[in-house]
């Protein structure tokens, strides 16, 4: 198909226009998520000088947010990226929280933006430490840094606890029982007094409702 100067004129401004749109509804997410922030818990926040391609390393400030203590949906997080020698990028996005990875069933994976094209990982290491995962959530093959330290002192109460899903479920009201699978490895069965049953991570995840029957 050949297009005419005229044609070429009007695809390019619609094109601008589009981009314009698209910059703008990312604006708009920007400050909604930086506004939900300042009445949010910290969970915890997180620095670590991780590689830069072409600059001296990247200062990165992790910081995961939550509407409360142990509530897991719709949390937000702030990524602030100090390059060195260079300028400062923030960003705001959504992130949730993610049972197992290839190799090990157990893991815990703080996932960023889940509902979109970047997402990033990050293995929970203990309570201080964050290790960031590659795109198939493997350990990321570098001798280079890539893990974030907890600093100050987190708002949580709860540092150490052994499951956040096993709490999520008691604070839904059910109760927790640890099941062995066919595979050999352990799973949590949240029961309600309805009789309804959730695996924990899903129902954390609200991939299953307990007032469904």
């Amino acid at each position: 198909m050949i297009l005419r100067p005229r044609s070429l004129l009007a695809f390019a401004v619609l094109a601008s226009s589009m981009i314009a749109v698209s910059q703008t509804q990312n604006n708009e997410q920007q400050e909604k998520f930086a506004a939900m922030t300042k009445t949010m818990h910290v969970m915890g926040t997180f620095r670590g000088t991780t590689p830069c391609a072409d600059c001296s390393g990247i200062i990165t400030t992790l910081t995961l947010y939550q509407k409360d203590p142990n509530n897991y949906i719709d949390a937000v997080y702030r990524l602030q990226l100090k390059y060195i020698d260079r300028g400062s990028f923030t960003k705001y996005g959504e992130w949730t929280i993610l049972r197992g990875r290839p190799g090990d069933d157990n893991a815990t994976v703080y996932q960023l933006d889940p509902d979109g094209p970047g997402k990033q990982y990050y293995l929970r290491v203990g309570d201080k430490t964050l290790q960031q995962l590659d795109g198939d959530m493997k350990p990321i093959d570098s001798k280079l840094n890539f893990t974030l330290k907890r600093i100050g002192g987190s708002q949580s109460k709860n540092i150490g606890m052994p499951n956040p899903a096993s709490v999520n479920c008691t604070k839904q009201g059910g109760t927790l029982k640890i099941e062995t699978g066919k595979d050999g490895g352990q799973i949590g069965i949240c029961t309600f007094p309805n009789g309804k049953q959730c695996e924990e991570w899903a129902l954390m995840r609200s991939e299953c409702n307990p007032n469904e029957k």
